[in-house]
C-alpha cells in the first residue's frame, strides 16, 4: 500500500469518529470469520483424510514449507491474481475439533446476522408470568417480530443469550454485572421517574434500598435483626441481598453468600435455599396440581419481588422503595396501612415510609437491559418503537 494512501483515507468507526488506517483494530464494523476448507460429511474418516491432506500440502508448500521454491500453497502472485483458493494472507491451516458446529467456527454473532433471526428480537422470560405478559406485548407491538424465549433464572438468561438462545432481558444491577462478565452489554436502563433524584453527577437515577418494619415493633433497629425472620426480593437483588449484607455487623464472615442466610433465623430470599427458603410459598396452588417452583427466583414464587418480599414480611422486609405505597394499599396484608409501618434507618433510628430518601440502606442502581454486542442496536430500535406504539412516555 502507499504511504500516501494512509494520509489520503481514514476508518469510519462505529462512534460515529475517524480513525487513521493502521487503527483497524479498534475502529472496525466487527470481527468476521477468516475462510474454511469444507467437505461433506459422510463419516469421520473423509474429514480425518482431509485434515492429514492439508497438513501435509502446507508442511511442502506452506510459508515455511520445504518444497515453497516449487509451488507456494499461499501465493497468488505467479497467477497474476490474489487471494486464488486460498488468502494470500493465511499463515497456516488450523485443524477443527471432531464433529465441530459450524455456527462455533464462524462464531454465534456472525450466524446470528446471516439468519432469519436478524429480523426478530427474542426476549428472555423469567418464569411462567414473565412469559405470559411478553407474549401479551408481542401481540399489540406493530414493529419488528418479538420471540418470547423461557428461562428459570437471570442466570439461565445470560447463558442463553450469550450462546445465541435469546436476544436481550432485563437484569438488576448485580445481574447486569455479571452479564458483563459474560460478554453482553447495556442497551437501556429503567428510569423511574422525578422522585428517583440522582445521586451522582454522570449516573442513573437510582432507586432506593429500603428496610421495612412494623411500627409497634419498637424494639426492632437496623442494629439488632440478627436471628429474626427475614423477607428479601430475591438473591443477588441489591436491595434484598447486597445492601443488607453491610448492615449485618454481628457477623464475622466475609462473604455476602454465607452473610445474610447465617445472620437471619429463618425467612424468604427466593433463589438462596437452606434457611432462607423456609418461609417461601411457590405459586398459587391449583384444584388437583402439586406446588411447584416453590423458592423459586422468579414470579412464580409468590414471595418473589418487592411486592412479594411486602407478602411475606416476616419481622423485616428488605427491598426497593418503588410503588411502595401502592403496593401497600394494593391489599397485600389486611388490617394494616401505610401508618401501621416504619422505615429502618442506617443510624439505628426509624422513620416514615415516605421517608425513603432520607432513611434508606443506600441507593440501588437501574435495572438494565442486556444484549449481545452486535445485537445492541437492533434491541435498543425494537425497544424506541415499542414504547412510541405503545404510547409509554419517555
Amino acid at each position: 500500500m502507499p504511504l500516501t494512501f494512509c494520509y489520503d483515507y481514514e476508518l469510519l468507526c462505529p462512534d460515529g469518529s475517524t480513525a487513521p488506517l493502521p487503527a483497524y483494530a479498534t475502529c472496525n464494523l466487527g470481527r468476521g470469520p477468516g475462510r474454511a476448507v469444507v467437505t461433506r460429511w459422510t463419516s469421520g474418516k473423509s474429514c480425518v483424510e482431509l485434515g492429514t491432506a492439508c497438513s501435509c500440502a502446507q508442511h511442502l508448500f506452506g510459508k515455511a514449507g520445504k518444497e515453497r521454491v516449487r509451488f507456494e500453497l499461499f501465493a497468488s502472485a505467479p497467477f497474476r491474481g490474489k487471494d486464488l483458493l486460498f488468502h494470500d494472507a493465511t499463515r497456516h491451516f488450523q485443524t477443527t475439533a471432531e464433529e465441530a458446529q459450524i455456527s462455533r467456527i464462524l462464531g454465534l454473532e456472525y450466524v446470528a446476522l446471516l439468519s432469519l433471526t436478524n429480523s426478530l428480537v427474542r426476549w428472555c422470560c423469567i418464569g411462567d408470568a414473565e412469559l405470559r405478559k411478553c407474549e401479551e406485548w408481542a401481540l399489540h407491538i406493530r414493529s419488528d417480530p418479538l420471540v418470547c424465549v423461557h428461562a428459570d433464572s437471570k442466570t439461565n438468561c445470560i447463558e442463553l443469550i450469550k450462546n445465541n438462545g435469546a436476544d436481550a432481558v432485563t437484569l438488576d444491577a448485580t445481574h447486569a454485572y455479571f452479564a458483563d462478565k459474560c460478554g453482553l452489554r447495556p442497551v437501556a436502563a429503567e428510569c423511574y421517574g422525578e422522585l428517583a433524584s440522582c445521586f451522582w453527577n454522570a449516573a442513573l437515577p437510582p432507586g432506593y434500598a429500603i428496610a421495612l418494619v412494623k411500627k409497634a415493633a419498637k424494639h426492632l433497629s437496623i442494629r439488632n435483626l440478627q436471628g429474626r425472620r427475614s423477607c428479601h426480593s430475591h438473591v443477588y437483588s441489591p436491595a434484598g441481598w447486597l445492601l443488607p449484607s453491610r448492615y449485618t455487623q454481628g457477623s464475622r464472615i466475609c462473604s455476602a453468600d454465607r452473610t445474610v442466610p447465617e445472620y437471619f433465623w429463618k425467612g424468604c430470599m427466593p433463589g438462596a435455599g437452606g434457611n432462607l427458603c423456609k418461609v417461601c410459598i411457590g405459586p398459587a396452588e391449583r384444584e388437583g396440581e402439586k406446588p411447584s417452583s416453590r423458592c423459586a427466583a422468579h414470579h412464580d414464587e409468590r414471595y418473589y419481588g418487592n411486592l412479594g418480599a411486602l407478602r411475606s414480611f416476616g419481622d423485616v422486609a428488605f427491598l426497593e422503595h418503588h410503588n411502595l405505597l401502592q403496593n401497600i394499599d394494593s391489599g397485600w396484608a389486611t388490617g394494616y396501612s401505610a401508618g401501621d409501618l416504619e422505615l429502618l434507618c442506617p443510624d439505628g433510628s426509624r422513620a416514615a415510609v415516605t421517608d425513603w430518601q432520607t432513611c434508606n440502606l443506600g441507593p440501588v442502581p437501574p435495572s438494565v437491559v442486556v444484549a449481545r454486542p452486535m445485537t445492541v442496536a437492533r434491541v435498543y430500535d425494537f425497544l424506541a418503537k415499542s414504547q412510541v406504539k405503545l404510547e409509554v412516555p419517555v
